[in-house]
């Protein structure tokens, strides 16, 4: 009796470990791949902007625009650097999970494993929502800066998202058979969401081909969800995988 207590803790200690580096994994893997994108099209981020100009106020457009074009330069390759580092980190991660996963995989108690990934999943992708979310609102934003011609001299205010909802981790999985909160155990609220929710004020058909184009991307990504069918029935009536405590994962993220 001792030894299984033990290794339910042990399992809960588990799974709030892999939350925390499935949202690491998903956070820097949507960093990376918008700063690809906004390399691949010649536009910069408002963060990575430079602003620097110089005080004389005799500059003809010639230099002006050299000095811009310099700024530019300059921040695509700081851009470079940063998704370099951000696809070392994305690999490490993906490997630590895998790692991870098959730790979990080596306890017993398939069925409390299944439920807790049930919970997992519901975090997780409540979790992409916001960060997509995130994103398309300032590629709109960034897209308007291109389009008015204000690269650098957009308006100095930037709006804040709000994280709601508690962040801690104490309750949210279990080390009982008992699971009756199911999925509903997610640390990013409805509030959250719609206060992250993107501007309809200011729609940019490239924003929104890029939030396809990613959704694309990040199902061919080495790390995939845990397939989740409610009563262990498979698409064709069959009984799923997971009923039978055997490891599944989806193709959707």
């Amino acid at each position: 009796m001792n030894t299984l207590l033990r290794q339910t803790d042990s399992l809960k200690v588990k799974f709030e470990k892999l939350e925390k580096l499935k949202k690491q994994e998903l956070a820097r893997w949507w960093d990376g791949i918008t700063l690809q994108k906004y390399l691949d099209n010649k536009k910069i981020p408002r963060g990575l902007r430079i602003l620097i100009f110089p005080t004389y106020e005799d500059l003809d457009d010639e230099a002006l625009k050299d000095w811009e074009d310099n700024l530019q330069n300059a921040s695509f390759n700081m851009m470079r650097i940063l998704i370099k580092h951000i696809d070392k980190k994305v690999a490490k991660l993906q490997d630590d999970i895998e790692t991870l996963e098959r730790e979990i995989d080596g306890v017993s108690q398939k069925d409390l494993i299944n439920k807790n990934y049930e919970i997992l999943h519901k975090i997780v992708e409540d979790y992409q929502i916001y960060i997509r979310d995130k994103k398309l609102r300032k590629v709109k934003r960034d897209d308007l800066d291109y389009k008015l011609g204000r690269i650098y001299t957009f308006a100095r205010k930037y709006d804040n998202v709000k994280i709601s909802g508690s962040r801690t981790n104490s309750d949210r999985f279990t080390n009982d058979t008992d699971l009756s909160s199911g999925g509903s155990m997610s640390s990013i609220d409805s509030s959250t969401l719609q206060d992250s929710e993107p501007s309809k004020q200011v729609p940019h058909s490239s924003a929104n081909s890029f939030l396809v184009e990613m959704e694309r991307l990040r199902l061919g990504t080495k790390t995939n969800r845990r397939e989740i069918r409610p009563e262990g029935v498979g698409n064709n009536g069959e009984k799923s995988l997971e009923k039978q405590g055997v490891r599944t994962r989806s193709k959707k993220d």
